[in-house]
């Protein structure tokens, strides 16, 4: 790569550190005419791509082609990312497991991203092998295994040990730290302490990180629950000029659902579905509570089994479940919730409370 260009990808990476993919952009897309066949410039420019929906399908097939250069376990690594987000989870174990091939930090990118994906599908059990062989192996990635980890804890009802490893992660990096102060006030909030929340998302702020969005999004959450709603909704606009804005739009339009104003609603999620394949999936699940909200039962129960090979599966399926619940239809109610239990789903608990609450049912420990 000559000096000038390699200058100009430098400033490109400068840009995609803090998440300004249009600037990072605009600079690769120029270097890519020059030079055609550099690998590492196509490489960013496709991790760009595949990013926006308008753009995925150019992504994809760029990941493809760098397959078969030297840079094909970060193509792997990017594909797979994709195609878990897209819920194609065989594709996305195939190209990992291709990353096993590679080298130590290959490998352990792998395994990183296997756990992940198998937390998704509800086999905590080997989810639990990949974060363990990394965290015992003292792998580049320890500590996002930890942090992974961390939240499997916190599925399973264990805030302990949740907690406990989040707190040792909070005296690590910068980074370290910023995802540790996000999960502990996620935590804090699940658990009630509220001002403990706030402590941890105000700290993750003044660290002035790129996770500090996140942090607002929680405290207009938070807000929400402590019924400061004028506060929640002044969070929630000011994060609509950010790169999170759909995740605050969302927000926005549940609080219109809970004043009733269902078709301001509507628009706020139906401009949501023009985001990424997240944003589209969330503002579909949000859909599917509006049109029971309206009454109209049969559309939202369309919306709920389009998701339940996504991501949400699990968030769709006790959507399901409520409501075959309420309309007597219990048997199907508890196949759904014994699912979610048995799958180890990140809302199992939820899954036990509801199946407890279902007259007649005693719901299996799970150990």
């Amino acid at each position: 790569m000559k000096n000038e260009v390699h200058k100009k990808f430098l400033e490109a990476k400068e840009y995609l550190k803090k998440n300004e993919y249009e600037n990072a952009k605009a600079i690769l897309e120029k270097l890519d005419k020059q030079e055609k066949d550099d690998i590492c410039i196509g490489l960013e420019l496709a991790k760009i791509y595949i990013k926006d929906r308008n753009t995925e399908e150019i992504g994809e097939k760029r990941l493809l082609k760098l397959i078969n250069t030297k840079n094909k376990y970060f193509a792997f690594l990017e594909l797979g990312k994709f195609y878990s987000k897209k819920g194609k989870i065989k594709d996305a174990i195939k190209c990992f497991k291709q990353m096993l091939k590679g080298s130590d930090v290959d490998i352990a990118f792998a395994k990183l991203e296997l756990g992940k994906v198998y937390v998704k599908l509800g086999d905590i059990d080997t989810a639990k092998k990949y974060f363990n062989e990394l965290i015992d192996g003292n792998a580049v990635n320890k500590n996002y295994a930890l942090l992974e980890y961390a939240k499997i804890d916190i599925i399973e009802g264990n805030y302990y040990d949740a907690k406990e490893i989040l707190n040792d992660l909070k005296n690590g990096t910068d980074k370290d730290k910023s995802y540790a102060l996000l999960e502990l006030g996620k935590l804090e909030v699940k658990q009630k302490y509220y001002q403990n929340a706030r402590k941890c998302f105000n700290e993750l702020i003044s660290l002035d990180d790129p996770n500090k969005d996140y942090a607002y999004l929680e405290l207009g959450r938070l807000d929400v629950i402590m019924k400061d709603y004028k506060n929640a909704v002044r969070i929630f606009e000011m994060l609509l000029k950010t790169k999170i804005k759909n995740h605050a739009k969302l927000e926005l339009g549940r609080l219109d659902v809970m004043s009733g104003k269902y078709e301001e609603a509507r628009k706020k999620f139906e401009e949501v579905l023009n985001g990424t394949e997240e944003d589209r999936e969330y503002a579909t699940l949000e859909l599917g509570k509006l049109d029971i909200e309206e009454d109209n039962e049969e559309k939202a129960i369309e919306r709920f089994e389009s998701l339940l090979n996504t991501c949400l599966w699990y968030q769709a399926m006790f959507e399901l479940a409520v409501l075959y619940s309420l309309n007597g239809e219990v048997e199907d109610a508890k196949g759904y919730l014994q699912t979610l239990v048995t799958k180890n789903a990140p809302n199992k608990l939820q899954a036990m409370e509801e199946l407890e609450n279902i007259k007649g049912y005693k719901v299996k420990k799970i150990n």
